[in-house]
């Protein structure tokens, strides 16, 4: 079951994203650097992106 919700997850171009509410401003900038142009992505892996991002330490 879980895998079929995960294929079943909509994705979007990274400006539909990028125009979302759902994420801040730095959240937009994050996903602004970090996503590919010409490639769709879903809220989950956009989601996993900024987790890994706030997660990384500064060196």
């Amino acid at each position: 079951m879980n895998e079929r919700k995960k294929a079943e997850s909509p994705e979007f171009a990274k400006a539909e994203l990028l125009a979302s509410k759902r994420y801040t401003g730095v959240d937009k900038d994050v996903l602004r650097a970090m996503l590919p142009d010409h490639e769709l992505v879903s809220h989950e892996r956009a989601a996993r992106l900024l987790q890994q991002f706030k997660q990384t330490e500064v060196r």
